[in-house]
């Protein structure tokens, strides 16, 4: 199987939440588990990674073939909750 392919999508784990507004977003998406943050009016980012996959050196960035669909469902949680 070939990570990275549509055999993995990108998965929502935790939304988290005060006073109804979306703080972060954890999201998950093989071998990675990213946790994304509002910064300012509109931006997201990436606050946090981890890498499931031991066999190999933790990573110091995630590369575009995770980051890029997972932080699309990030934007669009975020996005959400202003209608």
């Amino acid at each position: 199987m070939v990570i990275g392919t549509s055999d993995y999508k990108p998965e929502v784990k935790v939304v988290e939440r005060q006073n109804g507004r979306v703080l972060n977003v954890t999201i998950e998406y093989w071998p990675f588990k990213m946790i994304f943050a509002r910064k300012g009016n509109k931006k997201v980012s990436l606050i946090s990674f981890r890498r499931y996959d031991e066999s190999r050196d933790e990573p110091d960035w995630v590369p575009p073939m995770y980051f890029n669909p997972a932080i699309k469902v990030a934007r669009g949680i975020f996005s959400s909750e202003h209608g």
